[in-house]
């Protein structure tokens, strides 16, 4: 994955293992990172195009779905 950041490298590592839907809690855990430089994190991937973001609504909250490109 070259033009990746180690940061973004560990988050997207972590997604391609992961089920669709963790929380950017369980992502900064799993990666050693904190949640806002997880959601940093997932913002540069998105521009980069290596990563797509769904939001589903559901009674009440609405998870992320994650889809590494």
């Amino acid at each position: 994955m070259p033009g990746l950041t180690p940061k973004e490298k560990r988050v997207i590592e972590f997604l391609s293992r992961s089920g669709p839907y963790p929380s950017y809690q369980t992502i900064a855990e799993q990666c050693s990172l904190s949640a806002a430089q997880v959601c940093t994190t997932i913002r540069e991937l998105v521009r980069k195009g290596c990563l797509e973001v769904q939001t589903e609504r559901r009674k009440g909250f609405a998870p992320k779905q994650f889809t590494v490109l």
